[in-house]
């Protein structure tokens, strides 16, 4: 993971976008506006303390795609799939079931 991460960080243009990532504002209303096309169902498996995208965005979220499910992990970042890797894939699992 360590070998990957460092990889992707060091390709061209990666830092250059992860600087204007930063940088930029938060969503636009008009991209998580665009989000209510989406007509699949939807997860969202979000850490509470990820910095790259808030917490703060979720009712937006939410509130563009009704149908979303909203799982929050208390003390996780950005990579909840890496934080907490057994939790994720049990609320995929279930994701993936909810029809069956």
């Amino acid at each position: 993971m360590i070998d990957r991460n460092w990889m992707m960080s060091r390709r061209v243009g990666s830092m250059d976008a992860t600087i204007a990532r930063l940088q930029a504002p938060s969503f636009e209303p008009a991209a998580i506006a665009r989000l209510g096309e989406l007509k699949m169902p939807l997860l969202l498996l979000w850490g509470k303390d990820d910095v790259v995208f808030p917490i703060s965005l979720a009712p937006a979220i939410t509130k563009a795609v009704p149908s979303a499910r909203l799982v929050i992990y208390e003390g996780c970042g950005h990579f909840p799939h890496e934080e907490r890797p057994d939790e994720t894939a049990r609320e995929l699992r279930l994701f993936l079931q909810r029809d069956e």
